[in-house]
């Protein structure tokens, strides 16, 4: 059995599960031993094996896995049950793996094997009933991938593999599982879908991107909720008929059909038109449930006149969208609108909807707001990249809890007033102006100074309640002298930050603290404050750091790539969970006496020290790389 010191996780989603097994794992065994073979174990190998076979049943209970079946699969495993033969699976512990989809990456046979009255069978033998008695004879003692657990079905056709061939038989001829909520044709797929019988359960249908056949004579299955159309798809969908259970309907970039004839299902929720839809909705019928309507890409027709439905929530206009919307009249329960790239309508004479919480304005848009009558139920409020007009003046809803500027704004912000109710503000890259005099809202929580803020922050008052603060690429103030709100949680300094904290009198409400790139000034007199968890140091820092003092709440510490000091007489905070190392990092560790709450040490790829642990937590994993 390979050691349990320390192990390399193969994927990125880091699991907690891991964590608890390398704990159980470490407390059954000597690490002073020997190595490999020689380990001493406090507990029965025996013993770790009916465990693990425990471990193995609750792991595989759960449909977790995207069967793929290819070329280099046995035809045995997924062939109908005539062709088993000798190549059945004995009866065994350990329960089969279950899947909640498959995709099939095979030849023109595909639709021959799978169209049969059997199904295909599975990778493993089904477990056995209890008493260990097998299931049944043993010829019959096999699960398959299509079972009645199977969730979701992934269809490759022609080009979607280098190993796939067209199909030579058609999707109606499949035997689908019945308990299928979900099937993807793949982007090749291009046959008419007349004659389908789809299974009842199916929930979610998707074509690919060269499917484009009319679905007028399409028998659609009764409890469908959500389809979608590729690319290519351009077929018209007026006077057709639509199944009452759909939800979701998204026409893929491609479509540029006529809609004012459409016969919506009465249970619509959302229409997701693609990138070239550019027709006309004046005379449109909306469905009444309708929720979300989204137009992307080239639409850009007049919209006064339109009569949206009632339960409208969310509208979202594309990137060539840029009409007047004076004398539109919104529908009473819209909650949100967006304008994305051309936008640039003049916006003081518009009526918004009384019930309107989100306003995003686009890309281009640069007007003056300054008498614009803003609904008092508005809570997020953001401007794109050009918009960079006065503030001074401007009548905030009471509401507005959120404003985000874009990357031009750069006007003075001392004798604006904002809204009481402000929570988070945010600046782009181009805004540099002064805060000495600026009157925050008591409200404020959150404020993100863009990359571009270079001005000192001696004198500045603070919102009593900002708890959260953030400063840009240029920032290289010193902040010996800064007066920090008392608030404060989360402060983060940017790239090009490089002065000395030593002096600095942090707040004591303080719990996360990040330096950049740049940062690398000695730490070793620095007080931090007592509530700190979170203290990340940038790629240039490269300090000793055996003389600090760290706080005895912190939790989690990092280095940058450049860290690379002795820390074999460093005193840990007793509270410290997880220690992260940069690539560089690469000193002693064996004589390191760790804080018993140590979890995780992370370290480099170019760390090349022994690892013979001295006083090892048992709870402790070591990660070596990012992974």
């Amino acid at each position: 059995m390979a050691t349990a010191v320390e192990h390399r996780l193969l994927y990125r989603g880091y699991s907690r599960f891991l964590d608890a097994l390398t704990v159980a794992l470490n407390q059954a065994y000597d690490s002073r031993a020997g190595d490999g073979d020689n380990i001493r174990w406090f507990t029965s190998t025996l013993n770790l094996q009916l465990a693990s076979v425990d471990l193995c049943r609750a792991c595989r209970s759960v449909p977790t896995l995207l069967v793929k079946i290819d070329h280099d699969t046995p035809r045995s495993l997924w062939t109908p049950t005539v062709y088993a033969g000798a190549y059945s699976a004995p009866s065994g512990r350990v329960p089969p793996l279950r899947a909640h989809g498959v995709r099939w990456e095979i030849e023109a046979t595909f639709a021959k094997h799978v169209g049969l009255a059997e199904e295909p069978r599975e990778v493993c033998e089904e477990p056995r009933p209890s008493g260990g008695a097998p299931a049944s004879d043993p010829q019959d003692s096999r699960s398959r991938v299509l079972s009645t657990s199977t969730r979701q079905l992934v269809v490759p056709t022609s080009s979607d593999s280098p190993s796939c061939d067209p199909l030579d038989a058609p999707v109606r001829e499949i035997c689908w599982s019945t308990s299928l909520r979900r099937v993807e044709l793949g982007s090749y797929y291009d046959e008419p879908v007349a004659g389908i019988v789809w299974p009842r359960s199916l929930r979610e249908l998707s074509f690919g991107w060269k499917f484009n056949h009319s679905v007028r004579e399409m028998a659609w299955p009764p409890s469908l909720r959500e389809v979608s159309f590729g690319w290519r798809f351009n077929q018209s969908i007026a006077n057709m008929h639509w199944p009452d259970s759909l939800r979701t309907i998204a026409l893929g970039d491609g479509f540029n059909q006529p809609i004012v004839a459409a016969q919506w299902p009465i249970s619509l929720k959302r229409v997701l038109f693609g990138q070239h839809f550019n027709q006309s909705i004046s005379g449109v019928e909306w469905p009444r449930s309708l929720e979300e309507i989204a137009f992307n890409g080239d639409f850009n027709q007049p919209i006064v006149g339109v009569r949206w439905p009632v339960s409208l929530k969310q509208l979202r206009f594309g990137s060539r969208f840029d009409q007047s919307i004076v004398g539109v009249h919104w529908p009473g329960l819209l909650e949100e609108i967006a304008f994305n790239g051309e936008f640039n309508q003049p916006i003081d004479r518009v009526e918004w909807p009384i019930s309107l919480k989100r306003l995003r304005l686009s890309y281009e848009f640069n007007r003056p707001i300054v008498g614009v009558q803003l609904p008092a139920s508005l809570r997020l409020l953001s401007f794109g990249h050009c918009f960079d007009q006065t503030l001074v003046g401007v009548v905030w809803p009471r509401s507005l809890e959120q404003i985000s500027f874009g990357y031009c704004f750069s006007q003075r912000v001392e004798e604006i007033d904002w809204p009481e109710s402000l929570q988070e503000l945010s600046f782009g890259a181009a805004f540099d102006q002064p805060m000495f005099g600026v009157r925050w809202p008591a409200s404020l929580q959150k404020l993100a100074l863009g990359d571009g803020f270079t001005h000192p922050l001696n004198g500045v008052m603070w919102p009593s309640s900002l708890t959260w603060l953030s400063f840009g690429y240029e920032f290289n103030q010193p902040i010996g002298n800064v007066v920090w709100p008392t608030s404060l949680r989360s402060l983060s300094f940017g790239w090009n930050f490089d002065d000395r904290i030593d002096r600095v009198f942090w707040p004591e409400s303080l719990r996360y603290l990040s330096f950049g790139y740049e940062f690398n000034q000695p730490v070793g007199k620095v007080v931090w404050p007592r509530s700190l968890r979170r203290l990340s140091f940038g790629w240039k820092f490269n300090h000793p750091i055996s003389d600090v003092t760290w706080p005895a709440s912190l939790e989690m510490l990092s280095f940058g790539n450049c860290f690379n000091q002795p820390i074999v007489e460093v005193v840990w905070p007793a509270s410290l969970q997880q220690l992260s190392f940069g690539e560089l990092f690469n000193q002693p560790i064996a004589d390191i006496e760790w804080p018993a709450s140590l979890v995780q040490v992370t370290l480099g790829w170019s760390f090349r020290q022994k690892k013979d642990w001295v006083a090892r937590p048992a709870s402790l994993c070591v990660r070596v790389g990012n992974v």
